[in-house]
């Protein structure tokens, strides 16, 4: 048992270091950048081409400015950055040995893991059923007034 605690000892010191399934990407993208939507999706396409030579990307995600008459959300800390998110670690630790330090648009980026709950605080999944659920009430209140009518 004492190896596997000073290998756990040893890792949670270097926590950063820690291999995780998400890149955080900085130095990647500008704000000029972010705020054009065909420079933006640009980079996006281009980001996931290059890091699927590494791997399975899952997800890929830029986080953008927004007008600050919109709400803040939690993204907004994150801006310039770009999250790439792949099937294992082993691909990720693979794209990360790759991109980081890599001069991009004469930027180095600086790549490194980042908890996958992370990734899923700045980019919630979108609920897919949003739709479904505002008809749901009307669909409910219709099948009532059929029983009712009985």
């Amino acid at each position: 048992g004492a190896p596997g605690i000073a290998g756990a000892g040893v890792a949670s010191s270097m926590a950063q270091q820690v291999a995780t399934t998400v890149l955080s990407l900085q130095n990647m993208v500008t704000m000029a950048e972010l705020e054009d939507d065909t420079v933006y999706e640009e980079v996006l396409d281009d980001t996931r081409d290059e890091c699927s030579k590494f791997g399975k990307v899952t997800a890929c995600f830029i986080p953008r400015p927004h007008p600050p008459s919109q709400p803040a959300v939690p993204a907004d800390e994150h801006i310039g950055k770009v999250f790439v998110a792949f099937e294992t670690a082993v691909e990720a630790t693979a794209c990360r040995l790759a991109l980081n330090g890599r001069i991009f648009s004469g930027r180095t980026v600086n790549a490194s893991f980042i908890e996958p709950s992370v990734l899923e605080k700045i980019n919630p999944p979108a609920p897919p059923a949003a739709p479904a659920a505002a008809a749901a009430p009307a669909a409910f209140a219709a099948a009532a007034a059929a029983v009712d009518d009985d």
